[in-house]
C-alpha cells in the first residue's frame, strides 16, 4: 500500500491531478499519506521566492492535508501565510479568496486559536486574514460549543480593527462576522459604525440588524463529511490553466474523473466534442477593478 500511494504522491509532484480512487486512498492512509504530503509544504516554507511557474502539488497538498485534517498540515501551510504578503498573493492566487478557507477549517479542527493568531496579525495580507476569519465562523456553526470561544477571539479582533494598516479589514471583518448573527457583538460592531470605521459598500446599519435575527449559512460548507472534499478540490482545479480532459468544469459541476470512480483515467473524455473557447482576458486580483471605482479589483468587487 506505501508504495500505491508514493506513486499517486511522485504523480502529484509532475503537477497532474489524482483521480477520485487516488484522492480517496490518499485519505484513508493516514500515516503514509500525511508526512509525504507535509514534506511538499516544507518544501514551500524553504522558497525565497515564488517560482514564476508555480507547481500545483503544494496546492494539491493543501487541499489533500485540509481533507486529511492534519494539524501537521495546518502548522506548516500557517508558516507559508506568515510569509510576506508579495509572496502569499503570488502563491496562492485566486485560491487564496475561493478555497483556502475549506483547507483552514479543517486543518485547525483541533487547533481553534491557530485560526485567530493567523486573523490577528496586521501584517498579513488581509485576504488571508480574512480566510481564517471565514473557517473561524464556520467552525463556529460545525461546532456550536466552541461560538463562547470565537465571539472572544472576534471581540478583540474589532476592538483593535480601526488600527490595521489596510483600510479594509474593518468592512471585511463585519461583513464576515455578520453570517454568524452575532448579537453579542452588537456593542462592538456599533462602536465602529460610529465611528464611520465601516464603510456603506459592506455593510449598512439596516442589513446588520438584520442580520442579528438570523444566521446566514449561504457562504459556508457546513459539511462533516470529510469527502466533501471533492467540491472544494474541483475548484481548485478549475483555476488552473492545465485542463484536464480538454475540459474546464463550471462553477457548480466537478470534473468526471473525480466525481466518478468507474472512469479510469486513460479513458477520460469530454462527454461532447471540444469547441473552441473564446474567452475575455481574466481580471487579475491586483488589476483596476472594472466597476470603475479605481480600487483594485480584490479591494472591490472581487472580495
Amino acid at each position: 500500500m506505501k508504495e500505491e500511494i508514493i506513486k499517486i504522491i511522485d504523480k502529484i509532484r509532475s503537477n497532474r491531478c489524482p483521480t477520485h480512487k487516488e484522492i480517496e486512498l490518499l485519505l484513508k492512509n493516514r500515516e503514509v499519506s500525511i508526512p509525504l504530503l507535509s514534506e511538499i509544504l516544507k518544501e514551500v516554507v524553504r522558497w525565497k521566492t515564488v517560482p514564476e511557474e508555480i507547481p500545483d502539488a503544494p496546492m494539491h497538498a493543501v487541499f489533500l492535508l485540509g481533507g486529511l485534517e492534519s494539524k501537521e498540515g495546518f502548522d506548516i501551510l500557517s508558516k507559508i501565510l506568515f510569509k510576506d504578503r508579495d509572496f502569499v498573493d503570488a502563491f496562492f492566487g485566486d485560491i487564496l479568496t475561493e478555497c483556502l478557507p475549506w483547507a483552514l477549517v479543517r486543518m485547525a479542527k483541533d487547533k481553534p486559536k491557530g485560526l485567530y493568531k493567523i486573523a490577528k496579525r496586521n501584517c498579513l495580507d488581509t485576504f488571508v486574514r480574512n480566510a481564517a476569519v471565514k473557517a473561524s465562523i464556520e467552525q463556529c456553526f460545525l461546532y456550536p460549543e466552541r461560538r463562547k470561544e470565537f465571539i472572544k477571539y472576534f471581540r478583540i479582533l474589532l476592538k483593535s480593527a480601526e488600527k490595521s494598516p489596510d483600510p479594509d479589514w474593518p468592512d471585511m471583518l463585519v461583513g464576515k462576522i455578520a453570517y454568524m448573527a452575532p448579537i453579542e457583538l452588537r456593542k462592538e460592531i456599533t462602536e465602529l459604525f460610529d465611528k464611520n470605521t465601516i464603510g456603506p459598500w459592506s455593510i449598512d446599519r439596516d442589513d446588520m440588524e438584520r442580520a442579528y435575527q438570523k444566521p446566514d449559512l449561504s457562504s459556508f460548507t457546513v459539511d462533516e463529511d470529510i469527502f466533501s472534499i471533492y467540491d472544494r478540490y474541483g475548484w481548485m482545479i478549475a483555476w488552473n490553466d492545465s485542463v484536464v480532459g480538454g475540459k474546464k468544469m463550471g462553477d457548480e459541476e466537478k470534473l468526471r474523473f473525480l466525481i466518478n470512480p468507474a472512469i479510469k483515467e486513460p479513458e477520460i473524455k469530454p462527454l461532447n466534442p471540444i469547441k473552441p473557447i473564446i474567452k475575455g482576458p481574466k481580471i487579475g486580483r491586483n488589476d483596476p477593478c472594472p466597476c470603475g471605482s479605481g480600487k483594485k479589483y480584490k479591494h472591490c468587487c472581487g472580495k
